[in-house]
């Protein structure tokens, strides 16, 4: 899991402060954790996310907020908060997996969004073709 929460970390860093020709950690980075989840349940993916930011600078309380959002098992949840994960203003939402990734599609938010699903993205309508992703989203699929 190591070498996944690393990808996704970096995946984070890149959109979220694009690829600058001298790599600095910023003086804080604001990210939406989006899960279908239910709230206080233990994530190994947000643990395996906070290991990964934690191996490029990144220090909860520091340069780093993490505002974690729980659908509590339902889509319909997650749809609800939506405009106040929005209005939370992070700099870039990490979905967990496609039930958490989906309500964000719908709704075409404009951060930008890192996910790692199961799902081939393409077949998923997440993205138009891996050449040409297009749109906000960007991730990690299982499916090879």
């Amino acid at each position: 899991m190591k070498r996944r929460s690393f990808c996704v970390a970096l995946t984070v860093v890149l959109i979220a402060f694009g690829m600058q020709a001298e790599a600095q950690v910023p003086q804080q980075v604001r990210v939406a954790w989006v899960s279908i989840a239910r709230a206080n349940s233990e994530s190994p993916y947000l643990e395996a996310f906070r290991g990964g930011m934690r191996e490029l600078g990144y220090t909860e309380g520091k340069n780093l907020i993490i505002d974690k959002w729980w659908g509590d098992g339902s889509e319909e949840k997650l749809a609800q908060q939506i405009d106040a994960i929005v209005r939370s203003q992070p700099t870039v939402i990490v979905a967990q997996g496609g039930l958490a990734l989906h309500p964000l599609m719908v709704a075409r938010v404009r951060v930008p969004i890192v996910f790692g699903i199961s799902a081939e993205p393409v077949d998923a309508k997440i993205a138009e073709s891996f050449a040409r992703p297009g749109g906000t989203a960007t991730g990690d699929s299982r499916v090879r």
